[in-house]
């Protein structure tokens, strides 16, 4: 066995091109496997270190326990960690913005629960004292209230409660709820810290979180708020461990957060969660530690399916190269045999030259696969910090690298065992005659005659060639199929996805900031207000476009003409929609873009303001939100028809001229003067349920605004991030009511060239195997085909006729492999258009992607072959006949 695997180890250094090609099959794939195994398993941390930051690293959140209760919890033997916190209470923020979040919530903590919280000081430091603080930057950026480190504040502290039930920050802001103060104390500002995880402030507390030193001499915290980790056994039982831990019913605990609890018995837990502790389960992070989430599952999904076809790819081309070798070696092991080799010792010898290049490709593919991995991580933060507020930690997996290995020897020993068997039970005479190969019938090289007359002999050989043999070749053909369809395939998934993007990303504006608070001014206030605001930023980058809009609902008095699109849309019942009213949006732009706007549509300012534009052109979802459809809301309308409408007069101390009264409402008409299918700036978004009637400064201001429903500001501008630092620095304008319309058109734009380095780095690399494989087939072939080829040429054939007949099989095997690969990408980009659920877009078929194959494969294969036989050239003919190829 000894002296077999010295000639394996002598054979694989002569054939040095093939041994390296080999092996990089094995490298790549290798690498491949533990880059895609690496990435699924960073991503899948990434996630979960992002809930813990953004929900808090707890399971299980149990409010006001007293020091009793809390020993019976935190001892349970599923509870693997725990911290608390202690409420101080809630007082008012003066100045808030945010109507529905006017309190601070004032919480102490112990020194060590600090970091385990998940409290970020960004600027200052940690208070010392309970006479110190850290405020939540959200106060300023949500809140509009602004202050800084230093500055003392003052509350007045106590309890929220609603009808003699205490309120906690998991309980909503309720107008009719009362704060029942306990205490006045005075803080100072040490710190700024970012907004708490939501699973500590949800998104909708009613309180800013605000953070002090505990101190143990103070009575009044005599009660924490538990913050508890269950172990990972426990994740899966959840529901039924909090439930004991709350006291109440466990199928109905369950029935609830399965959302299966039936009316009935909606009372019977309802009274017995009112007799036990407000909780709060972080679900957000228990999806991913539980792995029951569908973003989780879907990417591990995804490597997996990547797997299968790297697998696939890399099999047929290491067996490929293996079946090679068996071919190169057939007389070698036919005298072996012969001299008394056993089929075993054979078969353990073509596993042998398996095992001797998988432990050179796999330790070099494990490194490669690692080392790819960590740029594609740096990469990907460059590129989506922005998008996603988060980073991708790089966590190679030990289970991931030992999975990879597993999966490379399982791919290597897939590949060598067919021919390993081959080569096994091939006879001595057979093999010392190499005869294995030529079982072909006469019939099956019969060539059709077109072939003969369009080509020539050259082209029968070519032909005949490729039919002798066809196991060569179907390698070949299989190599570019598979490279061309994935390429294909992707490429139309990339396509379906910008082309998604893009289509929803149809936003015009850069900034569009909602002026809630502007809604109770006066007019003039208003405009005023606006104006420097548009003056400042106008002053730091230039303004092109802007408007101050302002808009509420209004209701029609008669039915409107109503098209048949819109009633097929929405399943009008005349009945039932009047029970609900009839509602069209009117909506004043600010004097400068509403002279744009009736320029551009060739109005007359007089016309104009003499009513309003109907603009009426719109999408709708359908069958299910599945496909869109455009149409026009309204028909039959016509420029000097009136509109009757009343809106909401409770606040209005103004009304129009032609108003007409009603014993309630006010009823008031407007004059269609226009009709256009033109959006103007700010409303290019073209989804809405109602028309639009666009009116004057004129005509809205002669309506109190406290009647409007919405004022928006639309901005266009140069450079949007300043402006929006402007806007949240200078005019303490909530970061929430800022809408960046140009950073989610950037983040948009990072994503997708991020998704085409993965996809395409992906595809370049499976394209890597299959060019090794197509290399390594079509040379070592053409060397195998040394001894046919001279002794064509020893009886006439001229270089012409020989290069024809080299290029004409290409011609062959090419062609058959593009029209497999290009048939098979076609079906799979819209196999992936139809899982995607896209049928908003239409399919379109992925040309550029055909194109760009057809010219690679011809390129490749004109390239290999002019290679292969710029070597073949170089042998003598005599030398090459009388070579045995042993």
């Amino acid at each position: 066995m000894q002296i077999l695997n010295r000639l394996t180890v002598r054979n694989l250094k002569l054939n040095k091109r093939r041994t390296i090609v080999t092996i990089i099959g094995i490298i790549l794939a290798t690498a491949l496997l533990t880059a895609v195994a690496t990435m699924a398993v960073s991503l899948k941390e990434s996630v979960t270190l992002r809930s813990k930051k953004v929900d808090g690293d707890f399971h299980l959140l149990l409010y006001d326990m007293t020091d009793k209760e809390k020993e019976s919890v935190i001892n349970n033997r599923q509870v693997e960690s725990y911290y608390e916190t202690h409420e101080v209470g809630y007082g008012v923020l003066d100045g808030c913005v945010n109507d529905s979040k006017p309190y601070v919530y004032i919480e102490a903590l112990d020194s060590d629960t600090f970091e385990k919280a998940e409290i970020n000081v960004t600027s200052g430091r940690l208070p010392e004292d309970d006479s110190e603080i850290v405020i939540s930057s959200h106060i300023k950026t949500n809140g509009g209230v602004k202050y800084n480190l230093g500055d003392k504040i003052t509350f007045d502290i106590g309890d929220r409660t609603y009808n003699g039930k205490k309120l906690y920050q998991n309980d909503t802001y309720r107008e009719d709820e009362q704060l029942e103060a306990k205490q006045t104390k005075t803080y100072k500002v040490v710190g700024i810290c970012d907004r708490l995880p939501y699973g500590e402030e949800p998104r909708t507390a009613p309180g800013y979180s605000v953070i002090t030193l505990a101190n143990k001499a103070d009575t009044s915290l005599n009660k924490s708020d538990i913050y508890l980790r269950f172990n990972k056994k426990a994740l899966k039982d959840r529901y039924d461990l909090t439930a004991d831990i709350l006291g109440v019913d466990k199928t109905l605990f369950n029935k609830l957060n399965s959302g299966k609890l039936e009316d009935k018995e909606i009372q019977t837990l309802k009274s017995q969660l009112d007799k036990t502790h407000s909780y709060y389960i972080n679900n957000s992070l228990i999806k991913y530690e539980a792995f029951y989430d569908s973003s989780v599952a879907f990417v591990y999904n995804m490597a997996a399916v990547v797997m299968v076809i790297i697998i696939i790819t890399s099999a047929v081309c290491i067996s490929n190269s293996f079946a090679i070798s068996i071919n190169q070696k057939t007389k070698q092991y036919g005298m072996l045999a012969s001299i008394g080799a056993t089929p075993r010792q054979i078969r353990k010898n073509v596993f042998f030259e398996a095992a001797f290049m998988g432990v050179i490709g796999i330790v070099a593919g494990i490194g490669g696969g690692l080392s790819a991995s960590y740029i594609l991580v740096v990469l990907s933060n460059k590129m989506l910090i922005d998008t996603f507020e988060m980073s991708i930690v790089y966590a190679p997996s030990l289970l991931g690298v030992l999975l990879s290995i597993v999966l490379a020897i399982v791919t290597i020993v897939l590949s060598a065992l067919v021919p390993a068997i081959r080569a096994s039970r091939m006879s001595p005479i057979m093999a010392i005659n190499h005869s294995e190969d030529i079982k072909i019938k006469s019939k099956s090289l019969k060539t059709p005659k077109l072939i003969g007359k369009v080509w020539g002999e050259g082209g029968v050989l070519a032909y005949k060639n490729m039919k002798r043999n066809k196991r060569k070749y179907r390698v070949i053909t299989i190599s570019i199929a598979l490279s061309v369809s994935t390429f294909i395939a992707l490429y139309g998934f990339m396509s379906l996805l910008t082309e998604s993007v893009n289509r929803y990303a149809n936003d015009k504006i850069d900034l569009r900031v909602y002026m809630s608070s502007y809604k109770s001014m006066s007019v003039d206030e208003a405009n005023k207000k606006v104006s420097n605001i548009v003056n400042r930023i106008n002053n730091e980058t230039n303004i092109t476009d802007f408007t101050f809009a302002r808009g509420f609902y209004a209701s029609l008095k008669d039915e409107p003409k109503y098209s048949s699109d819109y009633k097929e849309v929405n399943k009008y019942e005349a009945g039932l929609a009047e029970n609900n009213g009839y509602y069209i949006s009117i909506i004043s732009l600010g004097n400068e873009e509403y002279g744009k706007y009736i320029k551009k549509l060739g109005i007359s300012k007089e016309t104009a303001r003499s009513g309003g534009i109907l603009v009426d052109n719109t999408y709708q979802y359908i069958n299910n939100g599945n496909d869109i459809k455009y149409f026009n809301i309204y028909d039959g309308y016509k420029a000097g028809d009136v509109l009757t409408y009343r809106i909401d007069t409770s606040n209005s101390s103004k009304s129009l001229d032609n108003s007409k009264s009603s014993d309630d409402t006010t009823l008031y008409d407007i004059r269609i003067v226009a009709l256009s299918n033109e959006r103007p700036f700010g409303y290019d978004n073209a989804y809405t349920s109602y028309g639009y009637l666009i009116v004057s400064d004129d005509y809205m201001n002669r309506i109190d605004t406290k009647n409007t429903d919405s004022t928006l500001l639309n901005i266009n501008c140069d450079d949007p991030d300043k402006a929006q630092d402007i806007l949240v620095n200078e005019f303490n304008i909530g970061q929430n009511y800022i809408f960046n319309a140009a950073q989610e058109r950037r983040n948009d734009e990072k994503l997708i060239l991020t998704m085409k380095i993965f996809l395409y780095g992906f595809i370049a690399i499976v394209s890597l195997i299959g060019i090794t494989n197509i290399f390594n087939t079509v040379t070592t072939g053409m060397e195998l085909r040394g001894k046919e080829f001279a002794m064509l040429q020893s009886i006439g054939m001229t270089k012409k006729e020989f290069d024809k007949m080299i290029r004409l099989e290409s011609v062959f095997y090419g062609s058959k492999a593009l029209i497999i690969g290009v048939v098979s990408g076609t079906i799979l980009s819209y196999v992936i258009y139809i899982s995607a659920g896209e049928s908003q877009l239409k399919y379109t078929l992925p040309l550029l992607a055909i194109v760009m194959s057809v010219i690679v494969v011809i390129i490749l294969l004109l390239g290999i072959m002019k290679y292969s036989i710029a070597q073949i050239r170089k042998q003598n003919i005599i030398e090459t006949i009388r070579n045995e190829n042993i």
